[in-house]
């Protein structure tokens, strides 16, 4: 295998897919490296997520960017891989060859990368037939990368952690009525976020996927570029133009595998409750409530709201008993009076996913699930602590 390359355009492509790469797992440690009827092609595969990267040589070669000298295919270890690009800022071109062992019969070898400067750096690899199908047929829908990342970020804040329950491993990702929705919930609490894409959604579709890896692709995309997604039973794939220069120079493609667990059904609790109590504050002033509950470490808090007086009372749980109460005007407030028994902390996080300047909650009952609405496009759903 051999093949030049720009020192920043292999960097922009090696980039693309560089999240994929862990020590902590056997396969995805390697990026392969593929040169094969005019494309250079890098991936990582693993068994529940694909990265793949497709430079085309008509694309480019004209412009003395990029050419392939011989084919090949060869495993690297990702994380060397990388350093061996990065270290260098020039802008010239890069040779690569990949050196085979003493004999034919030792696969082992490596691929030599030669610098304008005459230095050259060696990676231990192995050759090997690579044939990664990672290919885009029928896309479901376009949406811009800075969508996906965004509201799939915010509804995996609110899933479960690793190694907890199976099924609050996953995000809810759905389109209905050009409606798309993203969804996760730890059991307690439940983010939703919907919103009209500003590109087409062709039909409408569900699917449940990991929310570790399906985040993990998404902080990769490119925020201003289109993302044609496919949706099948199995898998789910990214395809995202690679732009160098203002010019598209190649493609990436990312294959994530879809959940068995079936994501809960939300639809038939959440959009049938009945909210008695309805507050609304200054957004600032609840995220200084709850910065203040959070400065010493407690086993909760208590939340008294008094829809006469229009004030919310916040004290914070000790072993103990309740103590330092924070009172927070409210601009609005009907309904009942109510307590509850919250988690200072999730509560500090929510507020600062504001974006309003008004925090609205509302609340069905002392021990049943309540509402803080933080735009047109966020929902968070809570249930309160029961009293001791």
């Amino acid at each position: 295998m051999e093949f030049s390359i720009q020192r920043p355009l292999y960097a922009r492509c090696i980039s693309a897919i560089d999240g994929l790469i862990s020590s902590k797992h056997k396969t995805s440690k390697y990026m392969g490296i593929q040169s094969s009827k005019g494309e250079l092609i890098l991936y990582v595969n693993r068994d529940e997520i694909v990265g793949k990267v497709t430079l085309d040589e008509k694309a480019v070669g004209d412009k003395g960017l990029f050419s392939i000298g011989k084919e090949g295919s060869i495993l690297v270890d990702g994380e060397s891989n990388i350093q061996a690009i990065v270290q260098d800022t020039s802008s010239d071109l890069i040779q690569a060859a990949f050196v085979r062992g003493k004999t034919d019969n030792i696969k082992e070898g490596t691929i030599e990368y030669t610098y304008p400067s005459g230095e050259k750096i060696g990676l231990q690899s192995v050759e090997e037939n690579a044939n990664i199908k990672v290919e885009l047929k029928d896309s479901n829908g376009v949406f811009l990368g800075r969508e996906l990342a965004k509201f799939s970020k915010f509804a995996a804040d609110y899933a479960g952690a690793i190694g907890g329950h199976p099924a609050h491993a996953n995000l809810l990702f759905k389109c209905k009525n050009g409606l798309v929705t993203f969804a996760g919930t730890d059991g307690r609490q439940f983010g939703i976020a919907n919103f009209k894409p500003e590109k087409a959604v062709a039909e409408d579709f569900s699917v449940t996927v990991p929310h570790v890896l399906f985040t993990s692709i998404c902080k990769l995309l490119n925020p201003e570029e289109d993302v044609s997604v496919e949706i099948k039973d199995d898998y789910v794939i990214f395809s995202q133009s690679i732009v160098f220069a203002t010019t598209k120079v190649g493609q990436v493609d990312f294959r994530v595998v879809t959940s068995k667990e079936k994501f809960v059904n939300y639809e038939r609790t959440l959009n049938h409750l009945d909210f008695k109590t309805i507050i609304k504050a200054k957004t600032a002033m609840m995220a200084r409530a709850f910065e203040r509950l959070s400065v010493i470490k407690s086993q909760g808090c208590k939340m008294k709201v008094d829809v006469g007086r229009k004030v919310v009372l916040f004290a914070k749980r000790e072993a103990t008993g309740f103590a330092d109460n924070i009172k927070v005007d409210l601009t609005e407030a009907t309904g009942g009076d109510i307590e509850i028994n919250v988690s200072n902390q999730e509560f500090t996080d929510t507020v600062a996913e504001s974006s309003s300047d008004d925090f609205e909650m509302k609340f069905s009952s002392a021990s049943g699930i309540g509402l803080i609405q933080l735009d047109d496009c966020r929902l968070v759903y809570f249930t309160p602590y029961r009293s001791n």
